[in-house]
């Protein structure tokens, strides 16, 4: 009996406007696409003074810049307006499904402004500032970025429908895609529907194979990491499980091992033999083939990358006119496929 086969055929068309888009930076690339929402509001204030001056008003003649000056504030009044009406468009839907929305987190004049959101580095703290929240609202807050209304949740019977037991009814919609992208392209991690569920069907059809080979890597990676920690312990430096400094002791152990198995499953070469660094107090202890070594650059570049991808969080769907000449993620792309 022949084998059965699957045909996939996926259809892909982009518009004319898209595919500039794709080749133009992302600040740019975003205003052409968003120009004719961004501007309507401007052009619709500024004609229907035009025609209030024409037909209502004619003796009425006010200077260039107050027209000017029309145009350019109706489009942030636009946006508060869409922001209100959005928030009661979802309050207005769960009252009809007897549904009950999270707490909404107290914010500034302008939605999305929080100056909380952000750390003195320059980076944003997703962790803590939901921790705040949590503290003062619970596990699942409502937020609005710059006029997206955002749900956040650290419930674990959430994250256990979101992740596993009902992930297809959990879209990641158009503004986390966009974010992602840069790190995760359009795989498994960060597709929805019919692209979903093909990167899933994939990736079932190779787990049978993989799952022997990974976990053996794991066991052996498991002992060679509690080995190089036997050894440092032996020098007289303990492990601190309370170190939050990135490449220091416990975070360093776990994160060389995460990598060490996905690089030896993935290329077939390891990763941790190159050693862990010492504590920042004892950083002259390293030797320079650590620094240079490609599966600390590796990392460095991942660390460097997951930061900055987090930092387009609390800009929602606006977060390309805070790079706005150039893909912030993507700059260390570079390193990670030349390590690779």
């Amino acid at each position: 009996m022949a084998e059965p086969k699957i045909s996939l055929t996926l259809s892909c068309f982009s518009p004319p406007s898209r595919l500039i888009c794709t080749q133009l930076p992302p600040g740019p690339a975003h205003l052409l696409h968003h120009f004719p929402r961004w501007a309507l509001p401007s052009a619709l204030a500024y004609l229907s003074f035009r025609i209030m001056k024409v037909y209502i008003y004619p003796t009425i003649d006010p200077p260039l810049w107050q027209l000017v000056a029309l145009a350019l504030f109706a489009r942030p009044i636009a946006f508060l307006a869409e922001a209100y009406l959005a928030q009661v468009g979802h309050e207005t839907a769960a009252a009809a499904r007897g549904a009950v929305l999270p707490p909404r987190v107290q914010e500034s004049l302008f939605p999305g402004v929080q100056g909380h959101c952000w750390a003195p580095d320059g980076f944003f703290k997703l962790g803590d500032v939901m921790d705040e929240w949590s503290k003062e609202h619970g596990n699942a807050v409502r937020v609005n970025l710059l006029g997206t209304s955002m749900l956040f949740t650290m419930e674990p019977e959430h994250v256990k429908a979101i992740l596993l037991t009902q992930h297809t009814a959990f879209e990641k919609g158009s503004i986390l895609t966009s974010q992602l992208g840069s790190l995760l392209g359009t795989g498994i991690f960060n597709s929805d529907g019919d692209l979903w569920s093909c990167s899933i069907v994939q990736c079932r059809a190779l787990s049978f194979l993989a799952d022997a080979s990974a976990t053996l890597i794991s066991v052996v990676d498991s002992e060679l990491t509690l080995a190089r920690a036997q050894k440092r312990i032996a020098e007289g430096f303990p492990i601190d499980f309370q170190a939050i400094t990135y490449l220091t002791n416990l975070p360093d152990l776990i994160s060389h091992f995460a990598l060490d198995v996905t690089i030896q499953f993935l290329t077939g070469h390891g990763s941790i033999e190159a050693g862990i660094p010492y504590t920042p107090s004892e950083a002259h202890r390293n030797p320079s083939s650590l620094r240079t070594h490609a599966s600390t650059m590796f990392a460095h570049a991942l660390e460097e990358a997951l930061e900055k991808t987090n930092a387009r969080v609390p800009l929602g769907a606006e977060w390309p006119l805070f790079e706005f000449w150039g893909d912030a993620v993507r700059s260390g792309h570079a390193v990670e496929e030349d390590d690779e």
